[in-house]
């Protein structure tokens, strides 16, 4: 089992003579993505999709050292590869995940873990008896700017936040699973677990869930509403908030700015490296020093166990059951 210590710093860089051999599950988008900031990092060995032209097309002129499989039982059973790196459909997540963990391979999966605490947890077990480190890429944890608004709020907690995503698109997936984890991560690791949600607004439109508003409750009074339109073709992702002390902080894209006494917003960090990049380079120092990653399977499934109570209290007349989690 990986070393329990403190996780593994964001950002963290490996040595060269620590070269990872990994294999990719998952060409789409977000895929293609992580194959350029792991064929950075590491050495991509190979790629499994379900085989679509352009995807193998893409692949030979962007990483032409790289191997394409449509067999993602080739992956696993690859001795050269030590991990691999899970960008698929979200409801595949568990089975490839334990799937891989199960062949000996450390595990990269793209967030969520899964869309149950079942489901989690028989990933998170199958880490634990093969020994090796499972990885949710909750990537806002590696974001260089909220790095640094969590540094900053540590002895100045966070008595109030509101984040604000708006963009168009991403329709193929549930608002909760594919937008509301990143931004359920993002609270639980500057604010902590809520004892509460409610559900200020749902609205359908290009499926039955694109626009969301939900309040999170924590104890000493403490709220954090966060708001997801993906049918905005404005763009726009922030987080505004308000420490016990009253100082207020802005962020946007790795961008921090203060609101100073005079009014006026100031810049106190920018970050230099994309937190993609940063996210990849934790998993692969993970890998090399035995130490547990910040988003490892036990804050997956946390992130689980907070969306999955929003998406129970989207049903009609659900916002009046009681709450089934615990703040922290």
């Amino acid at each position: 089992m990986p070393d329990s210590g403190a996780p593994v710093a964001r950002g963290t860089t490996i040595e060269q003579r620590a070269v990872t051999r990994v294999g990719v599950i998952g060409m789409g988008r977000w895929g293609r993505e992580l194959i350029r900031v792991f064929a950075r990092a590491a050495e991509v060995v190979v790629c499994s999709n379900r085989g679509d032209s352009a995807s193998i097309r893409w692949l030979a002129e962007a990483h032409p050292g790289t191997r394409h499989t449509t067999d993602v039982e080739a992956v696993f059973a690859n001795p050269e590869i030590q991990a691999v790196v899970i960008a698929t459909p979200i409801a595949t997540h568990p089975e490839l995940a334990v799937a891989a963990l199960q062949s000996g391979k450390h595990v990269f999966v793209e967030k969520p873990l899964a869309t149950s605490v079942e489901g989690c947890d028989s990933v998170i077990d199958a880490a634990d008896r093969a020994r090796r480190q499972l990885f949710v890429g909750h990537t806002f944890l590696y974001d260089a700017g909220l790095e640094h608004l969590h540094d900053r709020t540590r002895t100045d907690p966070i008595n109030e936040m509101e984040l604000v995503w708006h963009k168009f698109g991403t329709f193929e997936e549930p608002l909760v699973w594919n937008l509301l984890t990143h931004e359920v991560a993002i609270t639980l690791w500057l604010v902590g677990s809520p004892s509460g949600a409610h559900i200020e607004e749902a609205r359908p439109s290009q499926t039955s869930l694109d626009r969301l508003r939900v309040t999170l409750t924590f104890p000493g009074d403490r709220r954090i509403s966060i708001e997801i339109d993906r049918t905005d073709k404005s763009r726009e992702k922030t987080v505004m908030a308000t420490t016990a002390s009253g100082a207020r902080y802005r962020w946007s894209q790795g961008v921090l700015d203060r609101l100073g006494a005079d009014t006026a917003w100031r810049t106190v960090h920018v970050a230099s490296t994309e937190a993609l990049a940063r996210e990849a380079q934790a998993f692969l120092a993970s890998i090399v020093t035995g130490k547990r990653p910040l988003s490892d399977g036990s804050f997956g499934r946390l992130v689980t166990c907070v969306v999955a109570e929003v998406e129970r209290r989207c049903a009609p007349g659900a916002d009046q059951l009681p709450s089934t989690m615990r703040g922290s």
